[in-house]
């Protein structure tokens, strides 16, 4: 398991160092304002039907099925109200950001 740790912290901790002279000879890119746009319920209710049931539930143990026959009612327009707070502060809740990574042995290769 320690292992598990040094790697992920390996992939996930570094820091990236950019010369302030790469970055003038960078050329600006022109704003793409359709991005800057709010999500829409419509968004919102096309990004849950793409979820693929059967995988692991997330930390608020809701499983995916749930969420799915769930967003037809007023389920929707709270999950979109909190998708909007998020968007509108640019913060996502700890719970959110928070990932357990399993290891599933296979009984492939070395373990």
């Amino acid at each position: 398991m320690e292992r598990w740790v040094e790697h992920y912290q390996e992939l996930f901790s570094w820091e990236n160092f950019v010369s302030e002279k790469a970055i003038q000879y960078t050329t600006p890119l022109p704003a793409m304002e359709e991005f800057d746009a709010s999500p829409t319920i419509d968004e919102l209710r096309k990004a849950i039907d793409t979820l693929s049931c059967g995988k692991a539930p997330g930390s608020d143990g809701i499983p995916t099925k749930i969420v799915k026959l769930a967003r037809e009612n007023s389920f929707l327009g709270h999950l979109h109200e909190l998708l909007l707070q998020c968007w509108d502060e640019g913060t996502l809740p700890q719970d959110m950001r928070d990932a357990k990574i399993i290891t599933l042995y296979r009984n492939k290769g070395d373990c």
